[in-house]
């Protein structure tokens, strides 16, 4: 095997492995650096639930980022019919949308009941906002699984 054969097969494979670590690259970016932007500037606000919105997207968003960067790769490098590709990436995307809907919906119940702290804090509400929280998050689990079940 020449040189220029190996340079011939291992081409896609560099390009690839070059996709997948510039998507980890612009993933820790964006989890580091932009998301510490976005969440000083949400500080200057008077409420709190933008800076828990903020914090509870950083990691499904940068995780997108490298699943996409994951995405391209294997279309480029990969005999894998893309069909099954494009399954994989819809399953992957549902259970990603789907966690970061919990996540939001965790932390906006969340921030409801330390709203509520020195308020109008009853026993009525100690008992409705995880039981709410908690059936929010299953019926996000719910819908998801059935769309995963559909694709």
């Amino acid at each position: 095997m020449t040189y220029d054969m190996l340079l011939t097969d291992l081409t896609p494979l560099i390009i690839s492995a070059s996709i997948i670590l510039t998507a980890l690259v612009i993933g820790i970016i964006v989890y580091k650096w932009f998301f510490r932007i976005l969440i000083k500037i949400s500080n200057s606000t008077d409420t709190e639930l933008d800076d828990a919105l903020l914090k509870s997207l950083r990691l499904p968003f940068s995780g997108l980022i490298v699943l996409g960067g994951i995405y391209v790769a294997m279309l480029y490098f990969s005999n894998v019919p893309q069909a099954i590709l494009n399954k994989t990436l819809s399953v992957l995307l549902i259970i990603f949308l789907i966690l970061a809907f919990s996540r939001l919906i965790v932390n906006a119940f969340d921030w409801y009941a330390q709203s509520l702290k020195g308020n109008t804090r009853t026993p009525i509400n100690s008992k409705l906002i995880p039981i709410g929280r908690r059936a929010s998050v299953i019926f996000f689990y719910i819908i998801g699984t059935l769309l995963i079940f559909d694709t």
